[in-house]
């Protein structure tokens, strides 16, 4: 892979919801065995996103990895790669406290504590509310991508103030 250059067979969404999956899976099967199995390598993963963690506790991915969502954004030409996301951050807190419960469940080390998870959800809502327009920006390096995305489905009109959230990722992290 050319330096800079976006490997599109990793979808950096897809990877965090993973546990989101697997956390369903043992709810609804008690197969612990699955995700004892699974821990070892999901953890690895976090890891590797929490490398990506600022100093103000946001994750930047680098351009490499393909930060996509769902279409409606790359359709529209607005790419996040090497990007800032609310979303990504989002998926990060939902997965890292899926970890813990399914480590717990397992007998098995937390991936982090929750004073730090905490910690990155308060920085991720600091960073990316807009408390003027009353929704979460999908990126500050692209802040318009938002505004546009919220009118175009409909979530939001130009005359009309937005409740809380904007996304229901948004919503299960906070």
């Amino acid at each position: 892979l050319e330096k800079g250059k976006t490997d599109f067979h990793v979808i950096l969404s897809g990877e965090l919801m993973l546990l989101r999956a697997l956390w369903e899976y043992y709810l609804h099967t008690d197969d612990i065995e699955i995700v004892k199995e699974c821990l070892p390598q999901l953890r690895k993963m976090l890891e590797k996103f929490q490398s990506w963690l600022d100093d103000n506790n946001i994750l930047c991915p680098p351009v490499e990895y393909w930060n996509f969502f769902d279409w409606s954004f790359e359709l529209n030409c607005m790419t996040f790669s090497g990007k800032r996301t609310s979303l990504l951050n989002f998926l990060f807190v939902i997965a890292s406290r899926n970890f813990n419960d399914l480590a717990a469940s397992a007998g098995e080390e937390k991936f982090l504590e929750e004073e730090k998870i905490s910690s990155i959800l308060k920085s991720t809502v600091e960073t990316f509310y807009d408390p003027e327009k009353k929704y979460f920006l999908n990126s500050l390096e692209d802040p318009a991508a938002s505004t546009e995305l919220l009118i175009a489905l409909g979530v939001a009109r130009e005359d009309l103030c937005v409740t809380s959230t904007s996304r229901l990722t948004h919503a299960m992290g906070v």
